[in-house]
């Protein structure tokens, strides 16, 4: 079986497009996601981001986050959604 790569950071800023995130359980390796100032309505699907470190969800539109629990590797997670 083909072992996936991934980069060690991931950054979507400022795309209006984006609501949500899809594909993550292919980045094992994945150690800071930037998703800031998107559409951005759930978030889920991050369990096999096991080296997942940081983890940067403002300005979104967030409404559900799910999966969080399985992160122990987690040392910041910064979720602030204008009022």
């Amino acid at each position: 079986m083909p072992t996936h790569r991934c980069c060690s950071v991931l950054s979507c800023t400022l795309q209006e497009s984006v609501t949500c995130l899809a594909g993550l359980d292919a980045c094992p390796l994945l150690e800071d996601l930037w998703v800031a100032e998107t559409a951005l309505e759930r978030i889920s699907g991050l369990e096999r981001c096991a080296s997942l470190r940081r983890l940067f969800l403002y300005s979104n539109s967030i409404q559900v986050i799910e999966g969080l629990d399985t992160l122990t590797a987690l040392e910041v997670c910064l979720c602030h959604s204008p009022v």
